[in-house]
């Protein structure tokens, strides 16, 4: 966050100015408290040293990747519209679950959003990065949601006898 906030403080946003449009990405590791509570903080910040690695590994040089404060990172993307970000985070959060780091039965998964910034609007950096924190919590919510809807489908569907919910 430090270098987010210092990056921001500089005005370095108008250097960005000749990259529009710029993506913004903030992106949360789902549940990661459980790694610290299981395996330790010296094993979890190892664990978040791999996730870094691995979004760098996914997004192309010229982004940028900055961990914004415990299990968030901030990505700007130049030159790149929210369909194609979207397209990158997809392709992440493929790989992050397939990854499997060497702690037994630990698996990741990421929540994130985007949001796009016009240097030449009025809209500060900042300010995008809020919709983009957002998006991220609305989708994570859509997730959720979707998964209990499947979770009760299938108990539903193993009920035998009549739905004492329906009489």
């Amino acid at each position: 966050r430090h270098f987010f906030s210092e990056y921001v403080d500089q005005g370095r946003e108008k250097e960005l100015l000749k990259v529009a449009p710029i993506s913004l990405v903030m992106v949360d590791i789902d549940d990661f408290y459980q790694v610290n509570d299981r395996f330790g903080h010296a094993e979890g910040d190892r664990v978040l040293q791999q996730v870094a690695e691995l979004i760098r590994l996914q997004v192309r040089k010229e982004d940028m990747v900055v961990r914004y404060g415990g299990d968030e990172f901030i990505i700007i993307m130049p030159q790149t519209s929210e369909n194609q970000a979207s397209k990158v985070m997809e392709r992440l959060k493929a790989k992050l679950e397939d990854w499997r780091p060497d702690l037994p039965e630990l698996s990741l998964s990421i929540s994130f959003g985007v949001a796009i910034w016009d240097p030449n609007s009025n809209e500060s950096l900042v300010d995008v990065l809020e919709k983009a924190d957002q998006f991220m919590y609305h989708r994570r919510q859509m997730r959720d949601h979707d998964r209990r809807a499947q979770k009760h489908a299938i108990i539903g569907s193993s009920r035998k006898g009549p739905n004492p919910h329906t009489e």
